[in-house]
């Protein structure tokens, strides 16, 4: 029969996680991870030793929380690693634990891990040339692109430019203050031996390639031409002479297949001046873009057009279908194609309330058909709602007159036999007001005769409240009695008679 025994210390720890992967950084920045030592035994650990192996200078050991951990405790080791410009860091975190059987434990180290899909390539966007060009000997071939990477800096960047029939033709860094690259390549250049553009005519397909550190790419892409069509009768050195088709010889901007431009210059030779250029009519309206032509393809449409039910704008304001039937004119969120029959009254409209005004509001094509009184009897709904009807001496209750009437314009009257009301604002236009109780316990009245001035009709409505010194939460009606609610021409003896005899059962009901 065992009766006693001794426990036996048996040192035990865990290390993890085993890998640690900061995974993609950007050049300077650091990313920071914990290592956690756990001791699994019934005795304390010491943590002997922390040393960081491999890349020393990217990976940076913090001081750990303790050195000492006691049973079923936990301890962090913080490692830091800063990226140095993009290059994949290995590196292990070697940790000594003294006194168990496993006395060494490593976690290896990885950052910036090539293929990272947290690193996203560059961004591209070509400005120049923004069309097919044609480039002769003596010109240059000008490239120029927005150039920039949201994770890294642009000194980290470069960028390639090659052709379909040459190959590789040109390779810079981006400027990292403007994140603007300008490629400009020499059709022809006396002092380079090398094979050139000029020794490749035809039509290039040229790409425009921008790259990361990491490998990463986005490339754009144009179309340019290359001739040399030299003649000794071209003396304005713009690759055409009288007998090419060249209408100036005087201006080297002026030529076959040059870029028209809004100058009042047949740039191009073709006989036609400002052609697709704002300054020109372009479908023959008689309006220009520069004149307000808001599309310069479509004949119908210019300043001085009539506005269509065509979800266009026709005439060139920046509205659509205005004073069309396909506009709702007043504002009651039917057009006249869609039914109105009166698209200049709010208040007509299909399935509008039928008033009793000599006009056909739901246009059925049928006046006053089941019409409504347009200025109906007021309406008390529900009761004067008190929350809660029961209180202790001195609190505070919400209490509301609900009351439904067109176009009211109304006046409250609020009263009790007891208490006193707040109001958040003038007494006379209050619907919700609030009631301290009196110190006194008992049962009060409130009641509220509410007037809407513009139809001279009245509504009166009455809550009881009891004020009791037990618990004032125990459930009670929280609505009105008999005497809750009355309706009744303004001045009318019942309405004065009704609220006189609740008021004096109130206080009968108080002293009893």
């Amino acid at each position: 029969m065992l009766t006693g025994g001794t426990t036996v210390a048996a040192p035990a720890a865990t290390v993890g996680p085993s890998i640690v992967d900061f995974g993609f950084v950007s050049s300077g920045e650091s990313s920071a991870s914990n290592v956690q030592v756990t001791n699994l035994g019934n005795v304390a650990i010491q943590i002997g030793d922390v040393t960081v192996e491999g890349s020393t200078s990217l990976f940076e050991l913090n001081e750990w929380s303790s050195h000492e951990i006691p049973p079923g405790e936990s301890s962090l080791i913080t490692v830091t690693f800063t990226s140095d410009g993009g290059e994949h860091a290995l590196g292990s975190l070697v940790v000594t634990i003294e006194g168990t059987p496993h006395d060494q434990y490593t976690v290896q180290l990885s950052g910036n891990t090539p293929g990272s899909p947290e690193n996203s390539p560059p961004h591209v966007g070509l400005l120049s040339p923004d069309q097919p060009q044609i480039y002769y000997s003596y010109q240059q071939l000008v490239a120029e692109a927005e150039v920039f990477d949201v994770q890294q800096p642009d000194t980290g960047l470069y960028s390639t430019l090659d052709s379909t029939l040459m190959g590789a033709v040109e390779q810079e860094t981006s400027d990292p203050e403007l994140q603007l690259l300008t490629l400009t390549v020499d059709v022809y250049n006396d002092d380079i031996s090398d094979l050139q553009l000029v020794d490749y005519p035809g039509i290039h397909s040229m790409t425009l390639c921008c790259h990361d550190e990491f490998a990463a790419t986005s490339c754009v892409g144009f179309v340019a031409s290359i001739d040399t069509p030299f003649s000794d009768d071209d003396s304005d050195g713009d690759g055409y002479d009288l007998a090419q088709g060249d209408c100036d010889e005087g201006d080297a901007d002026v030529y076959p297949g040059a870029l028209e431009e809004a100058n009042g210059i047949d740039d191009d030779c073709d006989g036609d001046t400002n052609e697709d250029t704002e300054l020109s009519d372009d479908d023959g309206d008689g309006a220009s873009e520069a004149d307000g032509d808001c599309d310069d393809g479509d004949p119908a449409v210019h300043p001085a057009a009539v506005e269509q039910p065509n979800y266009r704008d026709d005439d060139c304001d920046g509205q659509l279908d205005e004073e069309t039937v396909n506009l709702d004119d007043d504002g009651d969120g039917i057009s006249e194609a869609l039914g109105d029959c009166d698209d200049a009254d709010p208040g007509v409209f299909p399935d509008a309330p039928e008033l009793c005004d000599g006009v056909d509001n739901d246009c059925n094509g049928s006046l006053d058909d089941d019409c409504l009184d347009s200025v109906p009897v007021m309406a008390l709904v529900g009761e004067v709602m008190a929350t809660p009807s029961r209180v202790g001496p001195g609190e505070e209750l919400r209490v509301t007159l609900i009351v439904v009437g067109p176009e009211a314009d109304l006046v409250y009257a609020w009263q009790s036999d007891g208490g006193q009301f707040q109001y958040d604002g003038d007494p006379e236009r209050a619907a919700e007001v609030t009631w301290i109780a009196p110190e006194e316990v008992g049962t009060y009245g409130l009641f509220c005769e509410v007037t809407d001035l513009n139809s001279d009709q009245d509504v009166t409505g009455f809550v009881e409240v009891e004020v009791t010194r037990a618990d004032p939460s125990a459930a009670t009606n929280t609505g009105g009695t008999g005497c809750a609610h009355v309706s009744a021409p303004a001045g009318s003896s019942a309405v004065a008679l009704l609220a006189a005899v609740c008021l004096w059962g109130r206080r009968r009901l108080r002293r009893s």
